[in-house]
Parts: C-alpha cells; sequence; structure tokens
C-alpha cells in the first residue's frame, strides 16, 4: 500500500495505491474526514510519509491503528469530500475539493429530479446541488415545515424536522432569532399563518394547483374600536418587536409568553375584549390564546393600552400586498427576492438587510421558479477555490440555471438540502439548526 498527494486545478487529489480490494469507511466531521482502511501499511511507508502543501486541504495525516491505516484529512468548514474506489489497478481516491467534470442528473422520484453540477458566473466556479420539484406532479405535495407542529417555537436540524414531518426532501427555509428561536418571516401552511411576513420582504407562495408566486410580500392589519379608534397591527405571530400593536393567535401556539419587558396583553375572544394583563420582565408571564379570537400584545404604546378596556368590541382587518398573494394557502418568507421576470431585482436594503449581510459571501440557499413552472431549490457552499457567493452571485446562478422568478433563503451553517435520508450539501454534523423549511412529500395512492 502506498499513498500519493497531488494538487489538481480545483484542490487536492490523495491516491492510496492498493494491492486488492479493501473495505473502507469515511467519518465526515466539522473540520476533517477520516477514512479507516481495512489494510495494514508497511510501517516504513508511515514513518518516511511527508504530506505536501495542499490548495484546499489544511493537514494531512497516516496513521497505522492495529491491522487498520487511518487518513485523516482536515478541510475548511463546510467543505465535503469525495471518496471514491478504482480497480485494475485497486486505488482509493479522496478528492478535497469539486472536479469539474463530477456532475449528477437523476430522476429520484417522479416529479423530483437530483442534479450536481458547476455553474460558472464571470471567473468564478460554484459547484451546485439542486432539486428539481415539479409542482404539478400527481402524489406530490410541497408544503412549509418548522420545528414544533404544536408551537411557533423552536429550532432543530433539518433532517430532523424533514423526518418528523415525514418529508421526503427539504430545503432550509426562513430567517429566525437563534437566542428565542422565534420566526421572523412569513409561514402560512394550509391559509394558517403560523408567523406573518415582516419588512416587506421577498416570500414564496403556492397552492394545490401547482401555481406559483415569488415577490415582496405585506400583510396589513388594523383593529378598531367603536369610538373610531384604529390602530395598526404591525405583526402577526412573529418574533419581530417593534412598538405598537403586535397579534398572535392560537397558530402561534396554545399560550403567549412575553417577549420583551414591560408589554401589554389583551386577549380579544368572539371580537370582545375579555382579559388585559401587564407583563413584566420578559418571559415571566403567559397567558392563553383562545381558538375563536387572538391575543394583542401592545408595546410602548399607551393609546393603545387605554383604548382597549374590558369589553370593548373590536373588530379586525387584514389584507395582503400584493392583493394576489392572499389567494395562496401555502407561503414561506425569507429574502432578498433576487429575480422577477428573469431580470436581477436585489435590493437587500429595501428589504432592510444590513449591509454586511448584502455584501458578504457565504454559503446560499436559494429558490426559484422555472419558465416551465418546476421549482428548483439549490444550496452552494463554496466556490472551487474559495468562499461561497455573494447575493449578486446567487442571482446570477439562479439566472444560469433557468429561473424566472427566484428568492434567496437562510444561509451560512444553515445551509442544508436533504433528500430521501441524507443531507445531499455537507456533513450532517456541520449542519446548524434552524426554524423552517419547505418539504416535499410523497403522498400515497388511493
Amino acid at each position: 500500500m502506498a499513498v500519493r498527494q497531488g494538487r489538481q486545478s480545483w484542490g487536492d487529489r490523495i491516491v492510496v495505491d492498493l494491492d486488492r480490494s479493501t473495505p473502507w469507511q469515511v467519518t465526515e466531521q466539522s473540520e476533517e474526514v477520516v477514512v479507516n482502511i481495512n489494510a495494514q501499511a508497511d510501517p516504513a511507508l508511515i514513518r518516511n510519509f511527508q504530506a505536501g502543501p495542499g490548495d484546499r486541504l489544511t493537514s494531512l495525516n497516516v496513521q497505522a491503528n492495529s491491522n487498520q491505516t487511518v487518513i485523516r484529512v482536515g478541510i475548511p468548514g463546510g467543505l465535503r469530500p469525495r471518496v471514491w474506489s478504482l480497480p485494475n489497478p485497486n486505488r482509493l481516491i479522496i478528492d478535497i475539493g469539486t472536479d469539474p467534470s463530477v456532475q449528477r442528473n437523476i430522476v429520484w422520484a417522479p416529479g423530483i429530479r437530483w442534479q450536481e453540477q458547476i455553474v460558472n458566473t464571470g471567473s468564478a466556479q460554484f459547484p451546485v446541488t439542486a432539486l428539481i420539484v415539479d409542482p404539478r406532479q400527481s402524489g406530490l405535495a410541497i408544503r412549509p415545515i418548522w420545528t414544533n407542529p404544536s408551537s411557533a417555537i423552536g429550532t432543530t436540524p433539518l433532517t430532523t424536522m424533514a423526518q418528523s414531518w415525514q418529508a421526503i426532501a427539504a430545503i432550509n427555509g426562513g430567517f429566525f432569532n437563534r437566542n428565542n428561536q422565534l420566526p421572523l418571516g412569513a409561514i402560512r401552511r394550509e391559509g394558517r399563518w403560523i408567523s406573518g411576513p415582516i419588512l416587506n420582504r421577498g416570500a414564496i407562495a403556492w397552492n394545490e394547483a401547482g401555481e406559483v408566486a415569488i415577490g415582496r410580500l405585506g400583510l396589513q392589519e388594523a383593529i378598531t374600536t367603536p369610538a373610531g379608534q384604529r390602530f395598526a397591527v404591525l405583526s402577526l405571530n412573529s418574533g419581530y418587536v417593534q412598538a405598537g400593536v403586535a397579534r398572535y393567535t392560537s397558530d402561534w401556539g396554545s399560550t403567549y409568553t412575553s417577549i420583551i419587558n414591560n408589554e401589554f396583553l389583551v386577549t380579544v375572544q368572539d371580537n370582545r375584549v375579555v382579559s388585559q394583563q401587564p407583563a413584566g420582565a420578559a418571559g415571566q408571564t403567559s397567558v392563553p390564546i383562545p381558538a375563536n379570537g387572538y391575543v394583542l400584545v401592545v408595546r410602548a404604546n399607551s393609546a393603545a393600552t387605554n383604548a382597549l378596556p374590558l369589553g370593548t368590541d373590536v373588530q379586525l382587518e387584514t389584507t395582503s400586498s400584493p392583493a394576489d398573494f392572499g389567494r395562496y394557502t401555502q407561503i414561506l418568507g425569507a429574502g432578498p427576492l433576487l429575480l422577477q421576470n428573469r431580470q436581477v431585482v436585489l435590493n437587500a436594503q429595501s428589504e432592510q438587510f444590513n449591509e454586511a449581510f448584502a455584501r458578504q459571501a457565504a454559503a446560499r440557499s436559494a429558490i426559484g421558479k422555472t419558465a416551465e413552472g418546476n421549482l428548483i431549490m439549490i444550496t452552494v457552499q463554496s466556490r472551487v477555490g474559495g468562499p461561497g457567493p455573494t447575493l449578486a452571485e446567487t442571482a446570477q446562478i439562479m439566472q444560469r440555471l433557468g429561473a424566472v422568478d427566484a428568492l434567496n433563503l437562510d444561509g451560512g451553517s444553515s445551509t442544508t438540502l436533504y433528500l430521501g435520508g441524507q443531507l445531499l450539501n455537507r456533513a450532517p454534523n456541520t449542519a446548524a439548526r434552524v426554524h423552517n423549511g419547505i418539504g416535499v412529500f410523497v403522498q400515497p395512492s388511493l
């Protein structure tokens, strides 16, 4: 047995020469891949092996362990190795980086295609992992999913989430507060607002007919009293907190617990105020949310507090913008919007993302609609020889892949694409916990 190391234009290749076909096992860790080979190496080889400098790999070590040879390769976070074997002569290949010649295009199930390819934008090359899903395919359903079906609060790895909901495929979705695990954007499932949109950010909407819309989404709500007082409801079932009035329904959970200090909680049942309660410190006060009503949370707005005494009748008005989004039963928000009508419409500042976020090169998830009406869900971990794409490059990647409209999803360590029990784009132990995603379901035949 011998070990050879070489640098390629796309990364590093390690070749293990074997004298026979030999079992081997790969263990992926956050910044290391460990390859156990059921073969004994010449002790002199172990002593004399000197690892050379690598392009992508950060370390290389060969060890003898009983009747096994253990190869440890340090890799940048988020990069996945490709390990494979060849006969005649017998070799084990460990690739660190992305070989542009390796592509994948598999019809995984009716209406679901798994693709891996290199997409060029200018001088950059990006390895892209994608699922193409036909929303009109009989027997398929696409739904928002989140951590806890009985509550809007919580985070978990996408693999756990998908398996809990029994989704066959999934991609991570919108943003959330990592500290309190509350959603920050639209989640609508089967007509129910689990979490409302915020900041007029981008969202994707679809229905049972396979129709899909992608655009910037707002939800306008207001309450009025018999005295003619009118107050805007600034958010619905949201972890996004600001001074004013917010509304929480039973789709948020069975109870509402104060998010910040000094909230004032008003319970409305059958369109009438039935209780009031000042809340002190954040997290210390909880009230039940009635199934036939909601809880109004007043934050730093004494006029609204004074206008809602016990017994007050309350009328609620709700509209969405654009109004067309109101007819879609399934919605998931993230942002920023990348493409509309094949044109780049990226404007992160208008959706109130900060400038550093807009310019950052990072792992990305995105979703788009093609001219044929298919959904394309992609993840991009890094470029060949460098970091992940910027938002502008992500928009160009979606253009190259044939998207007409496209939306950026939560990225970085959240970037995860799941199919049939495995993550396609990264090692499971490198994937962060997320709040929500988009799941693809295979419905049993009747």
